[in-house]
Parts: C-alpha cells; sequence; structure tokens
C-alpha cells in the first residue's frame, strides 16, 4: 500500500506538478514583461488577454468561430489519416509502390509551405482552401511516420508467423498492432496539433469568414492585441484538447498491449 502511494505521488509530480511549475514560470515572464513594456498594445498582461478570452465566449460568434475552425481542422487531418494509412500499407506490402510514392512525398515535404498556401488560395474558394493547404502539407509527416512504424516490425516474425500459418486476425492484433500503434499515435499526435496550427494560418491568409484565423486577423487590423491573444490561447487550448485525447487513446493501447 505505502508503494502504490509512493508510485501516485510520483506519478503526481512527474505529470501535473512539474508542467504546472513550467506555465507558472512562462506567466509570471510573461507578466513581468508586460509590466515593463506598459503598454497593451504591444503586450497586454496575461490576466488582461484571460479577461478578453472570457469576454469571447459569451459571444455567439465566437463559438461559430471556433467550431468552423475545429471542423476544417478535423477534416482535413482525417482525409490525411486515411491517405497516409491506407498508402503506407501499400508501400509496405508492395515496393514498388514505396518507390512510386517517395519522390511524391519529398516533393511536397520540400515545397515552401507559403508556396502551397497561395497557389492554394488562387485554385480553391476561401472556406475549402484551408482544408486543401492543411491536407498537402499533413500527408506527408503521418505517411512517413506510419511507414517509419511498419519498418519497425521484425520480418523474421512475419516469416515464423507466415510459417505457422497464424490467423490474419491474430497477426494483425498480436503482432501489427503492437508494433506499429505506439509510435504511429506519436506521428498523430504531433500532426493533430501542427494542423490546428496550418489550417488557422491558411484562414487568416484567405481571409475565411466564420473562422478563427479571420477573427485574428480582424483584431490585428484593430490593433487590439488582448483579443489577438485570447484567440491565440483558445487555438493552444484546442491543440492541447486534441493532444490529449491522443494520449489518453495511446495510455489505453500501451496497457492493451
Amino acid at each position: 500500500m505505502i508503494i502504490v502511494k509512493i508510485n501516485k505521488f510520483k506519478d503526481f509530480i512527474k505529470n501535473i506538478f512539474w508542467p504546472f511549475v513550467g506555465l507558472g514560470i512562462f506567466f509570471i515572464i510573461w507578466y513581468i514583461i508586460a509590466r515593463i513594456i506598459n503598454l497593451e498594445l504591444i503586450l497586454p498582461s496575461p490576466d488582461e488577454s484571460f479577461k478578453r478570452l472570457f469576454i469571447l465566449f459569451g459571444k455567439s460568434f465566437f463559438w461559430q468561430a471556433v467550431l468552423s475552425t475545429l471542423t476544417r481542422s478535423i477534416i482535413s487531418f482525417c482525409i490525411s489519416l486515411v491517405l497516409g494509412t491506407i498508402l503506407s500499407i501499400l508501400s509496405y506490402i508492395f515496393k514498388p509502390i514505396k518507390k512510386i510514392i517517395a519522390p511524391i512525398v519529398v516533393l511536397l515535404r520540400s515545397v515552401p509551405t507559403m508556396s502551397i498556401i497561395l497557389i492554394s488560395l488562387i485554385w480553391f474558394k476561401n472556406a475549402v482552401a484551408p482544408i486543401v493547404i492543411s491536407t498537402i502539407i499533413t500527408f506527408p509527416i503521418l505517411y512517413s511516420g506510419f511507414m517509419s512504424s511498419l519498418d519497425e516490425i521484425d520480418r523474421k516474425v512475419v516469416e515464423m508467423s507466415d510459417f505457422y500459418h497464424v490467423p490474419f486476425i491474430q497477426k494483425l492484433l498480436k503482432l501489427f498492432l503492437p508494433y506499429v500503434a505506439p509510435s504511429s499515435l506519436n506521428a498523430i499526435q504531433s500532426g493533430l496539433s501542427f494542423n490546428i496550427k496550418l489550417i488557422i494560418a491558411a484562414e487568416v491568409l484567405a481571409s475565411t469568414t466564420q473562422s478563427m484565423g479571420r477573427y485574428m486577423q480582424v483584431s490585428k487590423v484593430y490593433l487590439d492585441t488582448a483579443e489577438l491573444l485570447g484567440w491565440t490561447i483558445m487555438a493552444i487550448l484546442i491543440s492541447y484538447l486534441l493532444e490529449s485525447i491522443i494520449l489518453l487513446i495511446k495510455k489505453i493501447v500501451i496497457r492493451w498491449n
């Protein structure tokens, strides 16, 4: 019992206490710099930024913008996820497909992000462009992460399972998923938060109506830095929430393994 309590205390220190200490240091530094500058136009204090965020909570357009941005992010990420999953599996099974896709992935990763954004803004409507942009940029990240996970599978173990005619379902659940799931979830976790940033950046440039990016741009035009930081804090909270969901799934998968 004592050992269990000690382990729980250590988990609390590692997972909750130290992260809060880090956040506390960040907000203290932010507050000190804001007091030194003493100009809200340049850098509002943390309390003013959160106050403005809470005011936004009471506005209907705020939640419409958040929902629209979140919807675009989920749609684009799901498209990237499906493409990355299917093509990585095909590349693992059929080596020629891997060689065909490899230069395309390298090309997509090498093209400047701003070029993709600007070209997409010319080709697509301002509501669709952020989805296309995020899909194009996120797909290579997920595909490369999934391929790395698949390449970690021990070929000898696969050959042994084939030799003993292990059923496909058992091979999938007992062999492939334990190898692939943890590192694949890492790729999904990092790709998901990156996806939110891409969507908002594209919305700013596309002036997408009813979006977080559009209202961030409006705040910038009116030099309302406190409100701009309020939108930024909300974007961080969304990214943290989505990453926490993936982290929870990852813990469940690790326990299952």
